[in-house]
């Protein structure tokens, strides 16, 4: 009995044993290949996402605003195509949505739809963001031209400075600021003024008219809402009202003016003053 257990002891393991062992050392391998081939994958991606970032950074100021228009345009235009945003619950071309799109965001005025006939709540929304996307980012771009020209700033620059009248130099950041809360400041202004009229004629309706009144008149865009009362008319039906015009007429003007040139209209009045 000890002799044949010996025997046993002195013969090699079975052979699925040893495939065991190489299974499993393959196992290891693959995991360790795995890792490794995880590694390389990330810092392939790693290198592309940094080759990405160079370009973008490469971009010329130009280029940038260009393209940010473009990407508006487009967005503005695929919005406007779906049949949840018209009247009708029918998907809108693409020319028309495509043009509408670019009117609004360059605020041109021109359409080729009366705005409350043709578009419900939905597309109406999407139009009046894209008034005041492109009317702030040409107001924007506006001012930091007229400090490039007053300056002889490059556009790259982080630091975009000026001397108001008050001798200040404003950081790009901060300027850009004043400028948000100029324009939400005179739209609310605007918009409140306006409620004095749409409001009793339309009701709760009527703030909805007054917003998008006051938005379009500050940016110059030319859009309105008002065609359940004259289709195209826009504000003929008010030709007569002194409110309606003389409130959207200075919104016009101040919008087209912009914060540059009102700040220095002010303090140039205070100065004189003093």
């Amino acid at each position: 009995m000890h002799r044949l257990r010996r025997m046993r002891q002195s013969l090699p393991a079975p052979l699925h044993c040893h495939a065991g062992r190489f299974v499993e050392a393959d196992i290891v391998r693959e995991k360790i290949g795995n890792r490794s081939g995880k590694k390389g994958r990330i810092s392939v991606m790693g290198e592309e996402w940094f080759h990405v970032k160079k370009r973008i950074k490469s971009i010329s100021p130009v280029q940038l605003i260009v393209l940010s228009f473009a990407v508006v345009i487009l967005t503005g235009t695929l919005l406007l195509m779906l049949p949840a945003v018209s009247r009708s619950g029918e998907h809108t071309s693409l020319i028309d949505a495509l043009f509408t799109s670019t009117s609004a965001t360059c605020v041109t005025g021109l359409v080729v739809f009366d705005t409350w006939t043709h578009w419900n709540i939905w597309g109406q929304i999407v139009i009046i963001a894209l008034i005041q996307v492109g009317g702030l980012g040409v107001i924007t771009f506006t001012t930091g031209f007229t400090l490039l020209v007053h300056r002889k700033l490059a556009l790259h620059n982080i630091q975009l400075a000026t001397e108001n009248t008050a001798g200040d130099t404003i950081h790009i950041a901060r300027l850009i600021k004043m400028i948000l809360a100029f324009t939400a400041g005179c739209e609310t202004l605007g918009t409140c003024i306006l409620m004095l009229r749409f409001v009793p004629q339309f009701g709760v309706r009527g703030v909805w008219v007054a917003l998008f009144t006051a938005i379009s008149a500050f940016c110059n865009a030319g859009f309105d809402v008002l065609g359940f009362l004259m289709k195209d008319g826009n504000l003929i039906p008010y030709v007569e009202d002194p409110l309606v015009c003389l409130t959207v007429g200075a919104l016009i003007v101040v919008g087209g003016l912009g914060f540059i040139v009102v700040s220095d209209i002010y303090h140039s009045r205070i100065v004189r003053e003093l």
